[in-house]
């Protein structure tokens, strides 16, 4: 049985995000991963990893919504 986790590492989320850009026939380079970094910060990257490697992952960007009366 696999395992589910935060990511804790720029490598890991690089791990993380390798299956889907591979879907779209890329690979992610260093410039790529810390860009996505800086708007998704490795903690809001979960992992699916089954024998040591990464299976599937998912994430969530943070960000503000504004509202007539201010942001939440």
């Amino acid at each position: 049985m696999g395992d589910i986790r935060l990511c804790s590492s720029t490598d890991e989320l690089r791990a993380a995000v390798t299956p889907i850009w591979h879907y779209f026939f890329r690979q992610p380079v260093d410039e790529q991963v810390q860009t996505l970094q800086r708007v998704m910060p490795v903690h809001r990257v979960h992992s699916a990893w089954e024998d040591g490697g990464i299976v599937g992952a998912a994430g969530s960007f943070p960000f503000d919504l504004t509202v007539p009366l201010g942001r939440i």
